[in-house]
């Protein structure tokens, strides 16, 4: 593998998207590389286009009359994700909202459309990131394309992307990382505007994706020493796109703090009930894990929750130091395509680090989105390495080996994608690796409540508040007090309404404790708890529902 010292600037041997040499034959191979891309997107994803909404696609989609009138979209910046007035920063993803109009024009509520438009930005930046490692000189001519296309292949059908692609309301992730690789391919063709546009838009994505200009700026500090085609000219231009990117971040992070001021119910969450001694005891563990499921794709789920409550678990002192020797070693080989993946992966999982600013899970494996854009350079970096390294026969061996990975990925995206089908048993089999999952628990309990299983759903609500931090997620209470009211229990439902609203805001406590309020007659207190309701949803339907009802009698 080359050293640093001998790689010329990648800044100075731009070309176009096309091969410079062999004309068509150049174009054909490229036809040839992005056909595979697609085809293996859709041999993996196919069977999940028939999946229907789930989890949060009920908000994001199915209960959001929001997207089904264009006069709203502009109002998708005024808003967050799931239509809250803007006091939480978690989840202002505008962009995010505003392809969900795009999807009901074309597909109304089918959620198969959806589910297609998912895959194909998956496979689009599948696209991107074959042509920027076909840019990068990580490797001879002869390998850059083949290298470029293994790098974009795995990124497509390793399993941990499941979450992300069949997931609609995983659409952050990809239309971020979709922004953000557009702005690194104009990086690197030196279009300053194109630049700083797409980082915005990937910002608007979701939020996350802020620490991208840490990519190119790790491209630049491997190639400090390195004399380019320009000179100081390309010094200059580097340095000016570092500014403007890093200006930006510092803007969004001003904005973020004054303007998207935090939720006065803040996250709900194991990790964020710890303190700051146990969640750095953690990271070694999440930090592990996200290798784990980067290498071994194995026992999927969608939630972590653990906390380590010392510094002295398995993680730290036994696990840290065999990781800082891999590190230390893969360093000392000063290998710039090493180097760079590596950065890229690591960059990629600053934001879900838990230590300074714990979230509502301690690890979701659509957070390794961005970052498996590195694990799978740098896989494909390895493999290239140990190639040179063998004879003939032991290619061959070697070339066996990458098919079975490549299947096994394979088959395990296919097996992933196609446990979303089933809500129920989703549910039962993901709280099966992750009992701790208060929101998994509430979704298996509503839906138990449309197959009107009351002792079933009230069983699962009871579980989800039980096992949330401090007993305080509020949503399980609403849903458990509809439960109630729907078997005549009314005053424990009316407390549990009252107990959700008073937890988290929620707004279809709103709504039921408003409907409930009208039905006993106790119309002041109704209207008191609406008018509360639309000051927080002012475009809650159900809430301006029971308004209306309120005003006619």
């Amino acid at each position: 593998m080359e050293k640093v010292k001998k790689l010329t600037s990648p800044l100075g041997r731009i070309g176009t998207l096309t091969a410079t040499a062999g004309g068509n034959v150049g174009i054909g191979r490229i036809g040839i590389a992005l056909a595979g891309i697609v085809l293996a997107g859709f041999i993996c994803y196919a069977g999940a286009l028939k999946n229907p909404f789930i989890w949060d696609d009920e908000k994001t989609v199915v209960s959001n009359d929001f997207i089904r009138d264009w006069k709203n979209a502009p109002r998708v910046f005024t808003r967050s994700l799931f239509g809250e007035k803007l006091e939480g920063v978690s989840f202002y993803r505008p962009l995010q909202s505003f392809s969900y109009f795009f999807d009901y024009a074309l597909w109304n509520d089918d959620p198969a459309g959806y589910h297609l438009t998912n895959l194909i930005l998956h496979i689009l930046n599948g696209f991107l990131i074959f042509f920027i490692f076909k840019k990068l000189p990580f490797f001879s001519a002869k390998n850059r394309e083949l290298a470029a296309f293994f790098t974009a292949l795995l990124f497509v059908i390793h399993p941990v992307q499941t979450e992300a692609v069949v997931y609609v309301s995983g659409r952050g992730d990809i239309l971020a990382v979709l922004f953000a690789l557009c702005s690194f391919l104009f990086f690197l063709k030196n279009s300053f505007v194109p630049v700083m546009l797409f980082y915005i838009l990937a910002i608007l994505s979701k939020e996350n994706i802020v620490i991208f200009p840490l990519i190119p700026f790790i491209m630049i500090l491997l190639y400090r020493d390195i004399d380019r085609n320009g000179g100081r000219q390309h010094r200059h231009w580097e340095k000016k796109c570092l500014a403007g990117l890093f200006s930006i971040f510092l803007f969004y992070a001003a904005l973020r703090i004054i303007l998207l001021k935090t939720s006065s119910t803040g996250v709900l969450s194991l990790i964020n009930e710890a303190s700051f001694i146990e969640r750095a005891a953690t990271f070694p563990r999440i930090l592990l894990t996200y290798i784990r499921l980067a290498v071994f794709p194995v026992d999927l789920h969608m939630e972590y929750h653990f906390v380590e409550k010392s510094i002295l678990n398995p993680y730290v002192f036994l696990g840290m130091p065999i990781l800082i020797s891999a590190l230390f070693f893969l360093l000392k080989t000063k290998s710039a395509p090493v180097l760079f993946a590596l950065g890229w992966f690591a960059a990629g999982l600053l934001p879900f680090n838990n230590v300074f600013t714990p979230l509502h899970s301690t690890l979701r494996e659509h957070w390794l989105y961005f970052s498996m854009i590195g694990f799978s350079a740098l896989t494909v970096f390895l493999f290239i390495a140990l190639l040179n390294k063998f004879s003939s026969a032991g290619k061959i061996v070697l070339f066996l080996c990458a098919a079975s990975v490549v299947f096994y990925f394979v088959r395990g995206t296919m097996a992933r994608s196609l446990e979303w089908k089933n809500p129920i048993e989703f549910y039962r089999k993901d709280l099966s690796y992750e009992p701790e999952s208060f929101l998994m628990w509430n979704n298996l309990g509503v839906e138990y409540w449309r197959r009107r299983e009351w002792r079933a759903a009230a069983e699962c609500f009871t579980n989800a508040i039980n096992v949330s931090p401090g007993k305080k997620y509020g949503i399980a209470y609403n849903n458990l007090g509809v439960v109630y009211e729907a078997t005549g229990e009314k005053e424990k439902a009316l407390g549990l309404y009252e107990e959700s609203i008073r937890l988290s805001n929620y707004n279809l406590a709103y709504g039921n404790l408003g409907r409930f309020l009208i039905e006993e007659g106790r119309v002041p207190e109704a209207r008191e708890v609406l008018e509360k309701g639309i000051s927080y949803y002012p475009q809650d339907a159900e809430i301006r529902k029971q308004e209306r009802r309120l005003t006619i009698e």
